[in-house]
């Protein structure tokens, strides 16, 4: 817990005086460090939080990603990753180019592992955030969150599990759509598993 408040401290500092000398750069939230209420169910890992820590290129094209023995695969949209902005940096987003849908989708497996999902953050700078998180054991659907988060106004919001149920699998889907005058970034941070 300590360590992420630290880092997050450490990210405010470094990028905050250049985020206050332009008024249309998104403000940086401080998360609150994520954690556990010791309820994980029987033979589920505790496992953490995936934040992203190893990429290493702004702005570089995202299509699998290894964190913590995890193994993401980037699919749809072309996810980047994103290092001057995140909960806190650095986080994974795609574009929608203005007036047009894109849908990105991200699908963490552990390797036989199992797991249960608690929360991802969410985030887009100007639009609506449609959602669709499923989480799968063996093949079979045991959960299905399908919600759409109202407009965030550039900030991340995050989303949490209503089930502890183990899982091997967990799609997430995010659908950006757009407006008429401008692109949109649309991306995610902080996937907590348990």
């Amino acid at each position: 817990m300590m360590t992420l408040r630290v880092r997050a401290a450490v990210s405010l500092m470094l990028i905050g005086g250049a985020l206050a000398c332009s008024p249309m750069s998104p403000t940086v939230p401080v998360p609150e460090a994520p954690g556990g209420s010791g309820n994980t169910p029987s033979g589920v890992l505790e496992v953490g939080t995936l934040t992203f820590e190893n990429l290493t290129s702004n702005g570089a094209a995202v299509s699998e990603y290894q964190e913590r023995g995890f193994i993401l695969k980037f699919a749809g949209a072309g996810w980047v990753e994103g290092h001057t902005y995140g909960y806190p940096p650095p986080y994974v987003f795609f574009k929608a180019d203005g007036g047009s849908s894109a849908t990105g989708t991200v699908e963490v497996s552990g390797g036989g592992q199992t797991f249960a999902f608690h929360s991802v953050d969410l985030y887009s700078s100007t639009t609506k955030i449609p959602y669709r998180i499923v989480g799968l054991h063996g093949g079979n659907v045991v959960f299905t969150l399908d919600d759409q988060l109202p407009n965030t106004f550039g900030q991340f919001r995050t989303v949490q599990s209503s089930s502890g149920a183990p899982i091997d699998t967990l799609r997430i889907a995010l659908t950006n759509n757009a407006a008429p005058c401008c692109s949109n970034p649309m991306g995610l941070d902080n996937i907590v598993l348990r």
